[in-house]
């Protein structure tokens, strides 16, 4: 199959902070520097008047019905896009698209003609359980059925997936077996290597991207193809996939405190957000002369990020004598909670809430430990930038993360549910220099060889220039024109 255009399609804009936003936008940037042509459409591409004002009134919506917020969402997400792919795609065969989420795959379902559609399979179990999880939808309502019947009906009609870990195949695939019939590759999320510099966070966080919409088109276009990028070949869909592991719980031992805490004991700011600037750790010091804390931690303050829980055991490490010093990038409903969780605990002295930052991964580098608490992740790009950044990664061995990290190589697996082995596991590690050094140069190291954006690139772009017409009309496709499946109607009650 000879190289043809990658239409990205992405419910999302393209600039952000997500795992999505930075998987589709790493992507694309490869694209561009192989000389192949790749356009990036999203819903904002749809040149519409009314685009802002329809998404907008999701926030009124939202106030009366979280589910009927969801449902706004979904609709007109997958509404806008598929209009602005039915312009992109028109009159252009030698095109595959390649959506990023359920919603994005039924638009491009619908406007396709003869294009191949391949999804990425970033969730973990469903889009369902994520809006449950945030406590936008009842988990078992209509909505939340609803939302998991249409995507039993519509995954199994596409073209390709693409799964970001062997976890998201075994699980997608135990839920939904017809999934065993779709091609597909296992190939994880992109990344740059990250710059030795580090700049100062913004001392206001910077405001994240508005979430009411704008309506300049989104869509952009690289140049046309030059070379043939190399391809790889397709991996079968795995039959037998492998599960993940669960934390182990076993304490490491406790070293001897010092007289002095490990790391310079941070100055309380009158705003209370912990590291006051210019305050020197063990860490190190930005680029621009502010405090590096000795750990770092990347994500949208939720409950299942488990921030809380890196508190506690920042918590118990201070019992034993050890104040290490953190910074925590990011923004989300728990921030206040999360910092009372600090000050409860004696430690809020020693946090930095950072807020949200438009380059999380510049902020990397000069850290000494990425510490990860989620207790559910496919393959989160967010420890794979701290690799990057060469940092060594204490984690739960949850999901996809024990393809990313390998115990006592690029990291430690530390249990999630038990914050005095945890912080043990964190004082060890921190005080054994050596180790930690040689932890963080194989974590670079091993970023390099299998995430880097010109390996895992080349294995995508391959993928999707293999991709073929699996049915001439599918199912999606009889209901073209007319609604998505599953957002048919308003089914919030539970």
């Amino acid at each position: 199959m000879s190289e043809r255009e990658i239409v990205v399609a992405t419910p999302m804009r393209p600039a952000g902070t997500s795992g999505l936003q930075s998987h589709v936008r790493t992507f694309q940037e490869y694209l561009q520097g192989a000389g192949r042509t790749a356009t990036v459409v999203s819903p904002f591409s749809s040149r519409s008047v009314l685009l802002t004002p329809v998404f907008a009134a999701r926030i009124g919506i939202r106030w009366i019905s979280r589910p009927a917020g969801v449902w706004w969402y979904r609709h007109w997400h997958a509404r806008y896009l598929e209009r602005a792919l039915r312009r992109r795609i028109a009159d252009n065969p030698n095109v595959v698209i390649y959506t990023q989420c359920p919603v994005s795959a039924g638009a491009a379902m619908r406007a396709r003609t003869t294009q191949p559609v391949v999804m990425a399979a970033h969730l973990n179990v469903s889009q369902a359980d994520e809006w449950a999880g945030k406590g936008e939808l009842p988990e078992g309502g209509r909505l939340y059925r609803s939302i998991r019947a249409y995507e039993e009906r519509l995954l199994p009609e596409l073209d390709g997936i693409v799964y970001m870990s062997e976890f998201a195949r075994t699980v997608l695939e135990e839920r939904i077996p017809a999934l065993r019939n779709v091609p597909s590759a296992v190939v994880p999320n992109p990344v740059n290597l990250s710059p030795t510099t580090t700049p100062a966070p913004t001392t206001t966080p910077a405001t994240p991207p508005a979430t009411t919409p704008a309506t300049t088109p989104a869509t952009t276009t690289t140049p046309a193809p030059a070379t043939a990028p190399a391809t790889t070949t397709t991996p079968a869909p795995a039959t037998a996939p492998a599960t993940a592991t669960t934390p182990a719980t076993a304490t490491t031992p406790t070293p001897t405190p010092a007289t002095t805490p490990a790391s310079g004991t941070a100055t309380a700011t009158a705003s209370g957000t912990g590291i006051a600037s210019g305050v020197g750790t063990a860490g190190g010091v930005g680029a621009a002369g502010g405090a590096v804390a000795d750990l770092v931690t990347v994500g949208f303050l939720e409950g299942r990020k488990n921030q809380a829980y890196l508190i506690d055991v920042l918590g118990a490490a201070a019992r034993r004598g050890y104040r290490y010093t953190v910074d925590i990038i990011g923004s989300g409903p728990d921030r206040r909670a999360l910092q009372a969780r600090a000050d409860a605990l004696g430690v809020g002295e020693q946090v930095r809430f950072l807020g949200y930052q438009a380059d999380p991964p510049a902020l990397l580098p000069g850290h000494r430990l990425y510490c990860h608490t989620a207790t559910m992740e496919n393959l989160p790009i967010a420890i794979l930038e701290a690799m990057a950044a060469g940092l060594p990664v204490l984690a739960g061995a949850v999901g996809g993360i024990p393809e990313m990290v390998a115990p006592g190589i690029e990291g430690r697996f530390w249990p999630l549910d038990d914050a005095e082995a945890a912080a043990g596991l964190l004082i060890e590690t921190l005080e054994d220099e050596p180790r930690r050094a040689a932890m963080a140069a194989a974590a670079r190291r091993r970023v390099a060889a299998e995430f880097s954006r010109e390996v895992v690139g080349r294995r995508l772009a391959g993928f999707l220039d293999r991709a073929e017409l699996r049915k001439e009309a599918s199912l999606i496709q009889v209901a073209r024109g007319g609604p998505a499946p599953g957002l048919n109607r308003l089914d919030e009650s539970s």
